[in-house]
């Protein structure tokens, strides 16, 4: 549950907090739409989906780590350690496809990565939002 004056944003039947930030609440938009496309994919689809996600990793965190480096976000590399994470497993979980194991991917897309972005947004980016806010 939110937690008292917290903005949250619905998508499909996903909630997941604003962070008071327009530029990455508009990148956080675009994702739980296609999360929910993703989540619905064939298996023929799971790769195109996991470069799907690739990119849009790719592209979200170089425009958040900017905003913390150029406001000064103090745990940047704490932040920045956990978007590689993410980016590394989404080439393990590419691997594992190339192998016909579509378990992984069917796993993230089908509520792990739902999680991980719902906790992400509520805690790491809220807290680089408010920061840069401030400074």
């Amino acid at each position: 549950m939110p937690a008292m004056g917290k903005k949250q944003m619905t998508v499909a039947h996903m909630e997941y907090p604003l962070t008071g930030n327009s530029l990455i609440d508009e990148d956080h938009g675009h994702f739980a739409e296609n999360l929910e496309k993703w989540r619905h994919l064939p298996d023929a689809e799971l790769d195109q989906g996991l470069e799907e996600v690739a990119h849009h990793f790719a592209e979200h965190f170089a425009r958040e780590e900017k905003i913390m480096e150029t406001s000064g976000f103090p745990p940047i590399m704490i932040h920045r350690q956990e978007h590689r994470r993410m980016i590394a497993l989404v080439e393990q979980l590419r691997a594992a496809l190339a192998a016909g194991d579509t378990g992984p991917a069917r796993s993230f897309f089908g509520g792990e990565l739902e999680t991980w972005f719902v906790q992400h947004a509520a805690t790491m980016d809220t807290a680089t939002a408010r920061w840069a806010a401030q400074h």
